[in-house]
């Protein structure tokens, strides 16, 4: 009886090393994954205005000053250059994963410019002009569908539409695609200098959210008709509110992750199934906060995208990604 009982220790230890070497393989432990770095530095002189998410904890963000697109990592802080310049600023950024291609959708503000990047390569695939500069207009956000790109402009009432061809959406649409949509319905714009109008999208199926930057109001858009309707925000006490500054929205099925730039908050706001009402469930704070212009979510934390636009922009002011706990 005693050599069938060796044997049993032995193919016990021989199990036990097997079983100490696999953990060493096991994906980090949320303690492990939380350790990555709570400020992220962005290159001197970016003056960045949008962020967002990529592939395997990545995220990318655009220039306001060049035009340029950072790629960088949410567990490592490190990054370089994707795009190195454009021909106006970048001031919206969406990456599309759809059909085994990766691209980057981009907003170019007053240059009135649309442009699409290969995401793996920042070669540029197609530019388009959206809008004449002259006409005051600023593509301002963007978000990707199944059925085409949307750009919201922030100074003229009106909604940017570049359509996919119904069998080839791996394909870039041709320039000539692009399509204007006035915007009629409740929303009404809000003139003057710097008075920023919808910016952030989020996408439901076929309808758009856009939040209105200046007034703090969340409507929902049909993109074909260009009819817009409130949607009315209620804090957990039923309470009516406004997201005051709301620029950026990071989407995660209907939670929407929004920036207020000048109150320096990130809020989460969710969305009734209708669309027909939203709920303010939490506010986020934090003083390495430094006007927030746009957010991401990974991994259960906010990244706040400080755009400092109260600090005058040189080629050595510094910009940071910061991390922040809902």
């Amino acid at each position: 009886m005693s050599r069938p009982r060796t044997a049993t220790r032995r193919s016990l230890s021989v199990l036990f090393a097997l079983l100490i070497g696999a953990l060493a393989f096991l994906p980090a432990s949320p303690a492990t994954a939380h350790s990555r770095p709570s400020t992220i530095s962005l290159p001197d002189g970016f003056s960045p205005e949008d962020i967002t998410a990529g592939p395997h904890h990545t995220f990318f963000v655009g220039s306001l000053a060049t035009g340029a697109i950072y790629r960088g990592s949410f567990t490592t802080g490190e990054g370089s250059l994707l795009v190195p310049s454009a021909t106006g600023p970048t001031t919206g950024l969406y990456l599309e994963r759809k059909h085994g291609h990766d691209r980057l959708w981009a907003a170019g503000g007053p240059s009135g410019q649309a442009r699409v990047y290969d995401a793996s390569t920042g070669a540029l695939l197609c530019t388009y002009q959206l809008a004449d500069p002259a006409s005051g207009t600023f593509v301002s956000d963007v978000i990707v569908t199944g059925h085409a790109a949307y750009y919201t402009d922030a100074f003229v009432q009106q909604l940017f539409v570049i359509p996919f061809a119904a069998h080839s959406h791996h394909a870039v649409p041709a320039a000539s695609a692009a399509r204007t949509v006035p915007l009629t319905g409740d929303v009404t714009y809000v003139a003057g200098p710097n008075s920023f109008n919808l910016n952030g999208l989020a996408a439901f199926g076929d309808i758009l959210v856009s939040a209105q930057t200046v007034t703090g109001k969340l409507f929902r858009i049909d993109p074909m008709s260009g009819v817009t309707t409130q949607i009315p925000i209620s804090d957990r006490s039923g309470n009516p509110v406004t997201v005051n500054g709301a620029d950026g929205i990071a989407q995660r099925s209907h939670t929407l992750y929004m920036a207020e730039n000048f109150p320096q908050k990130l809020v989460t706001v969710k969305v009734a199934s209708g669309l027909r009402s939203a709920r303010l469930v939490d506010v986020a704070m934090s003083p390495a906060l430094d006007i927030p212009s746009s957010v991401e979510e990974d991994r259960g934390d906010l990244f706040g995208l400080n755009a400092r636009f109260t600090t005058p922009a040189t080629p050595t002011t510094t910009y940071t990604v910061v991390r922040v706990k809902k």
